[in-house]
């Protein structure tokens, strides 16, 4: 069972950078008060998701960033693939 088409709005703080930025590590500190698809989504969730922002809008981001951005999943609910989509630096960032 593959996961149907899904982007959700998030919050999160950068832990790790690898590749020029082409692969961020994060950890979701706030999600939309709707609830998230897919559901194991979760604020405290680390993961490792490849950058899709256009590189004519790449920002450099660092270790402790908070950041704003739409994370796609996909895959099947055992081995989940993340992309992040439209990453901007949260205002407490800048």
């Amino acid at each position: 069972m593959q996961l149907a088409p899904n982007k959700t709005s998030i919050e999160a703080t950068v832990t790790a950078l690898s590749n020029n930025q082409e692969e961020i590590s994060v950890v979701i500190i706030k999600l939309p008060p709707e609830k998230p698809l897919p559901a194991f989504l979760h604020q405290g969730k680390m993961v490792k998701a490849k950058n899709l922002s256009p590189t004519n809008n790449t920002i450099e981001l660092q270790i402790g960033d908070i950041i704003n951005a739409e994370i796609e999943v996909m895959g099947d609910p055992f081995t989940q693939t993340y992309l992040l989509h439209n990453i901007s630096k949260a205002k407490d960032s800048l």
